[in-house]
Parts: structure tokens; C-alpha cells; sequence
């Protein structure tokens, strides 16, 4: 069960738990079935910490919670599924951890008081920020553009970038130890902190594999070099892709056409 979603393993035991229960409701001593749900739970609690990495206790506290029931309320352990995780960088405008929870607070008070006419320096003291983080805020002409990264103005996530291939290599073969992948990369040359890495995986605990991500899109160098080159010349692959633009934009394919009627009637003119 250990390249199952936590989810799926929680409602795993959780059906075989309430099967058993089911069936040995009518005997007179249903109270010795609390044994059996002590192994139960720790079984669970063991297979998770195994999956995780994590220690026993850890997991409990993590899966812990109470439920109401018509019989009042009740402790358990509960797995939710996130909905539409993304993968990799939020958008600005609707992520809500943490970290844009204070910058927006933080802008809020940045502006009025630079509206207010205090210095940079009085800002910064008033509000206890480094005058560098002032005038990041105070450039900053909405709190989402300070958001378009992973830190507030800074590009840690470029940071991660070059060694994202690996980390979905590694998670889908099984590693899935933030720890252990932040050594593995920091092997390679990676110079960022390991809460980044965390953060960066941390979506991916609910999948049991990472998707492929899709192939960058072409540069304008190139399609222009595709444009520019006769249909017969073009690698089909690159063709492939020259068509599915082109089918995604009516102007640009007009251009095309333009500019191989053009470049056609040249070329024959250039060899005469």
C-alpha cells in the first residue's frame, strides 16, 4: 500500500475496520473489538510513517481529528484530498499560505503611509521591516506582483528550477524523503534552502507519481526559422508543432502564408 495516496490508505482500514465491527455487532462482548482497533490504528499509523519517512508519532498528529456523530463527538484519523492541487509555482492571486497572507497585510501598510509622506527609514522603523523591504513594497504597485515568485521579490524558485527533472525522477521511483532529496540535490550544485524543496513537493504527497510536465513552448526564433523554412525542409516534428500554432492563430497563419508567397517567388528569382 505504500504507492497508494494517503487518502486511499486511511479508507482502506477504515472499510476494513467498520466491516468487522458490522459483523460482530450482535456478540455481547463488541468491547473487546477496541484491541483490535488499537492494532488497527497502529498499523495504519506504522504503514504511513513507513510511506513518509516520519515517525509514528508524527503521523498521529498529523491525521488526528474529531468528528461529530449523532452520538456526539468522536476522535479519528482523517486523510482529505486537496482539491485541484496545483503543481509547482501558484498564481499569485490565489495563493493563501502564509507567505502572501503577510505581504498583503504588509502593502497595506507600506502605501498609506508612503502616501502619508514618510521616508523610507521612518517606514522601516515604524514597522520594524529592513529599508530594502520598504522600498520593494513601496515599488510594488499591487501585493500580487510582489507575489509572482516564491518569496516576496525574490527568485528562489529559479533556484530549483534546473534541478526539478531529478526530483520528479526521484519521487516517482520511490524517493519521497524531502530530506534525502535536498542532500541528493545539494550533491549537484543546488544552493538554495531545503524548506524550499519541502515546499516545492509538498503538493505531490497526495499523487503516487508526478506527471511529465508539458514541453516548453518554442521561442519566436524559432517559429519565425519554421515560417521561414520550405514544408519540405522542416523536421515533421517541429512541422507538428508549426501546425498546431498556426491552427491556434488565424493571424499568424494568414502571416505565413504571406511570407511563404514571398519567400518562394525570391528564392526562384535568386537562382535565375
Amino acid at each position: 500500500m505504500l504507492n497508494e495516496d494517503d487518502h486511499t490508505i486511511v479508507n482502506v482500514y477504515g472499510a476494513e475496520w467498520r466491516g468487522i465491527v458490522q459483523y460482530y455487532l450482535l456478540a455481547g462482548n463488541v468491547a473487546r473489538l477496541y484491541r483490535l482497533l488499537w492494532v488497527m490504528e497502529t498499523s495504519l499509523l506504522k504503514t504511513l510513517a513507513n510511506k513518509h519517512r516520519y515517525t509514528v508519532s508524527k503521523m498521529a498528529r498529523k491525521y488526528a481529528a474529531t468528528i461529530t456523530t449523532p452520538y456526539g463527538p468522536r476522535k479519528c484519523f482523517e486523510a482529505q484530498i486537496a482539491a485541484a492541487l496545483p503543481h509547482g509555482p501558484v498564481e499569485p492571486h490565489l495563493r493563501a499560505d502564509r507567505t502572501p497572507v503577510r505581504t498583503r497585510e504588509r502593502y497595506a501598510q507600506v502605501h498609506p503611509l508612503l502616501a502619508q509622506g514618510h521616508s523610507l527609514r521612518s517606514i522601516g522603523r515604524e514597522l520594524g521591516l529592513a529599508r530594502g523591504t520598504i522600498r520593494r513594497f513601496a515599488r510594488a504597485a499591487s501585493p500580487e506582483e510582489l507575489l509572482v515568485h516564491n518569496r516576496t521579490g525574490y527568485t528562489d524558485q529559479s533556484v530549483l528550477d534546473e534541478f526539478m527533472p531529478y526530483l520528479h525522477q526521484r519521487w516517482n521511483q520511490g524517493t519521497t524523503n524531502a530530506a534525502r532529496l535536498f542532500a541528493e540535490i545539494k550533491a549537484r550544485g543546488y544552493r538554495g534552502q531545503a524548506n524550499l524543496v519541502r515546499a516545492y513537493l509538498q503538493p505531490f504527497r497526495t499523487t503516487a507519481h508526478i506527471p511529465a510536465p508539458p514541453p516548453p513552448p518554442p521561442s519566436v526564433r524559432r517559429v519565425t526559422a519554421w515560417i521561414m523554412t520550405k514544408p519540405s525542409r522542416i523536421d515533421p516534428a517541429d512541422q507538428r508543432r508549426l501546425d498546431a500554432i498556426l491552427a491556434a492563430s488565424p493571424e499568424l497563419d494568414a502571416l505565413a502564408g504571406h511570407v511563404r508567397g514571398f519567400v518562394t517567388p525570391h528564392a526562384r528569382a535568386t537562382r535565375q
